[in-house]
Formats: C-alpha cells, structure tokens, sequence
C-alpha cells in the first residue's frame, strides 16, 4: 500500500519515476545545493578574506615602519640639536666681533695689520656675508699661521681676491677680502 497525496504535482513526478532516476534526483539536488553555497559563497567570502588579511598584512607592515621611523625622527631631532649648537659656534653677532677676531689672530700670527676696512653687508634669505677687505705684512711663514688661524676660528670664512706680493727680502704683503658669514635665524 502506498500513500500518494493528490495535489501534489513535484510528489506524483518522483512517484512514477525509475528507482535510479530517482535517487539520481536524489543525490543531484544536495549536490547542486553544495556547488551553489561553494560558488557563489564560500569562494567569495575566501578571496575577501585573503584580500582583508593582506590589508591586514600590509597595515602591520607600515605600523612597523611607523615605529621605527618614530626612533629615526628622534634620533634626528637630537643631531639637528646638536648641529644647531654647533653652527651657534659661527653665528656671527655683530660687524665689531670680526674686526676683534682678525686683530686677534694677527697678533698671534706675528704680522702687521695694515688695514682692516669693512666693504658692506650682504644679507640673503638665509644668511648675511659681512665682507671686509685687509691688508697684512709679515713673512710668509706668518703669512699662512695668520690664514690658518682665521680658518680654525669658530667664524666662518670664506677668502677672495687674495693678492700676495713680496715687498722686501722675506717679508710678504698680503691683500684680501674675508667673507664672514652668519646664518639667518629660523622663523618658528
């Protein structure tokens, strides 16, 4: 005896089919049920999964960076501090100190001080040339102590149209001017 309900058309189908065909049907529908969920949902959601965790990835990748760019960026404010108290050392306060520091030198280095004349400021952007021509006579040996003292004072300097001329036996005259330079004090 079976039971075949009336009204049912998908029931009285499967009911009148072959065995086979029937558990062919049977085991098409689970799975065309898994190839859909596996196309159209599991896939899916596993290329967005790979593309989050490569987002991820690449998000902890630059954090890194991050931190160790952070230990950089100390690391340079400190030489930036320290450059900056270095470069204090050349500032350049006033036109007076130059002549004091090549009078100085001078008479350390045992020549004589012609003259010592100031031809002017020149101020850019970010720095000032203070230019000043001198006049010295002494031997050269004297000569290159007094150049050379110049150069290792804290000042900077720069040296142009230098001219050196033999006056007598040994003893030289030497012209130039001295570029002093100061640098310009940074807005903040």
């Amino acid at each position: 005896m079976y039971f075949i309900p009336r009204g049912n058309k998908y029931y009285v189908v499967l009911a009148q089919m072959k065995p086979w065909k029937r558990w062919l049907f049977a085991f098409l529908i689970p799975l065309s049920i898994v190839i859909f969920w596996l196309t159209f949902i599991y896939f899916r959601l596993e290329s967005s999964t790979d593309t989050y965790r490569l987002k991820k990835k690449n998000i902890e990748n630059q954090l890194d960076l991050l931190h160790k760019s952070e230990g950089e960026v100390e690391r340079l404010k400190k030489v930036i501090k320290d450059l900056r108290l270095k470069f204090r050392e050349y500032d350049m306060p006033s036109a007076g100190n130059n002549f004091n520091v090549i009078i100085k030198q001078a008479k350390v280095a045992g020549v004589a001080l012609n003259s010592c004349t100031d031809d002017g400021i020149c101020k850019k952007e970010w720095y000032a040339q203070k230019n000043i021509a001198i006049d010295v006579r002494g031997t050269m040996d004297q000569i290159k102590a007094f150049f050379k003292k110049i150069n290792a004072s804290h000042q900077l300097c720069g040296c142009s149209q230098f001219v050196l001329t033999n006056v007598d036996e040994g003893i030289f005259q030497a012209r130039c001017t001295l570029s002093c330079y100061q640098l310009a004090k940074q807005k903040k």
